[in-house]
């Protein structure tokens, strides 16, 4: 096929992701196949190290970096793969990634590093994401008179087999609205775009003018003495499309280890308005998704402003888009309806956040020392990870606040490399957590 395409039209060059050579780094390297004129990978991961559960690479076990996929720059990098066409020029051929960034819900981790690696090397083309738009059937239904979408997935309609929410993988909705990871592509090409040279307008959000204000540290009152005394440490999340990823395994520890309704040991420290949390983690929990407290709140501290990363949420690997500033919301607006629900709503390096009632009623936390995360969300992350889909979500009548001191990335395991290493909380670590409540 490949002979008669180049002998029928010579100006045109063929690819085909499946011919591929073997590369075994013991001398044995047979490049490509002389019949493609570009070489291409399915989700080969950055040259960076991957977090995974302990199992060597080239075991037959599954890895959440799946290791048996290659590093694209070290393709890049060999020597040997030139263009036998007639209408090329002979040299090396181009390297691209046929499918990557696999966008299942929450997702997109680590794009940014792809395009510095990508733009690192004159070989490398780029690479086409999995993919453009959720593949969702969307259902009207009138539901206690009103009428509600339910975005539908395998499984719905008693199909069997079925590969449940496999099918919602855009970057867009199924209805085309907007989401996180459209910014996050947005943002990563032009910037890209810039440094190629090329016209790139890529409007940045503009955050409002911020002026710390200047509040005196006094004595806490007798409503947030209560309330401190309720805050509680924090190390879990409703599991990402990621989390649950090849093989399971983070999720699956997760649940193993009930770390749901854990509560991991910390030292907790006031001073007046000052609280100071320390964290050490124990050897035995597997890699954890956060590490901080939560506070709950009576819904109506509905508004919220924060000064940190925003408009939308971000996460460690997935913040390109977001800008530091002061930004104003509201809790309702937080959460991000996945048609598959899970955790979403965090704000990186962030030093303050406040919520408001409609009757002026004030919480604030400002970070002492270090910039902390957090999400203000109307459901718990409990409730999140036990929910199918998102018509399923009612108002939980509270506002979860949590503040954290370390967060895990989001990777890109649903299909593909998972978290790289240096997104994720060091275990042998111990975790300062200071914070001032106003």
């Amino acid at each position: 096929m490949s002979a008669w395409l180049h002998e029928f039209d010579p100006t045109r060059p063929v690819h085909y992701e499946g011919a591929q050579g073997n590369y075994t780094g013991k001398g044995e390297e047979m490049p490509d196949p002389s019949t493609v004129d570009v070489i291409s990978r399915f989700y080969p991961r950055v040259m960076e190290e991957y977090l995974n559960p302990g199992i060597p690479e080239g075991s037959d076990q599954e890895r959440a970096e799946n290791a048996r996929w290659e590093r694209l720059l070290e393709i890049a990098s060999r020597t040997g793969d030139h263009c036998v066409w007639v209408g090329s020029d002979g040299g090396p051929r181009p390297v691209l990634t046929s499918e990557y960034a696999h966008c299942m819900g929450n997702a997109l981790g680590n794009f940014k590093e792809y395009w510095d690696e990508i733009n690192s090397n004159p070989r490398m083309l780029g690479g086409f994401i999995w993919d453009w738009v959720d593949q969702g059937i969307i259902k009207k239904e009138v539901v206690r008179g009103k009428t509600v979408e339910k975005v539908l997935y395998g499984g719905d309609f008693g199909d069997k087999p079925n590969l449940h929410a496999f099918c919602m993988n855009g970057i867009v909705m199924s209805d085309r609205t907007l989401t996180p990871k459209y910014y996050e592509v947005q943002a990563v090409y032009g910037e890209a775009a810039r440094l190629s040279g090329e016209a790139a307008e890529h409007p940045i959000p503009q955050s409002l003018s911020y002026k710390p204000k200047k509040l005196k540290d006094k004595p806490l009152s007798a409503e947030l003495t209560q309330l401190v005394s309720n805050i509680r440490p924090q190390c879990f999340r409703a599991p990402t499309d990621n989390d649950k990823s090849f093989g399971n395994w983070l999720a699956k520890d997760w649940k193993r280890c009930g770390l749901d309704t854990l509560t991991i040991p910390v030292i907790t420290e006031q001073n007046g308005n000052e609280l100071t949390f320390i964290f050490e983690i124990p050897d035995t929990l597997p890699p954890l998704p956060r590490l901080g407290i939560l506070i709950e709140l009576p819904r109506d501290y509905e508004q919220l402003s924060w000064y940190g990363r925003g408009p939308w949420d971000n996460y460690p690997d997935r913040k390109e888009s977001c800008p530091i500033g002061l930004w104003k919301s509201t809790v309702s607006q937080q959460y991000v309806h996945y048609p598959r629900p899970q955790d979403s709503g965090n704000h990186e390096d962030c030093t303050m956040v406040e919520l408001k009632t409609r009757r002026g009623k004030t919480l604030r936390i400002e970070a002492v020392d270090k910039p902390f995360s957090f999400s203000a969300l109307p459901y718990s992350a409990q409730y999140l990870a036990n929910k199918t889909h998102d018509y399923e979500l009612e108002d939980q009548g509270k506002t979860y606040l949590s503040i954290d001191c370390a967060v895990m990335g989001l990777g890109n395991s649903s299909c593909g490399p998972g978290v790289l290493k240096k997104y994720t909380i060091d275990k042998t670590k111990k975790y300062l957590l200071k914070v001032k409540l106003y």
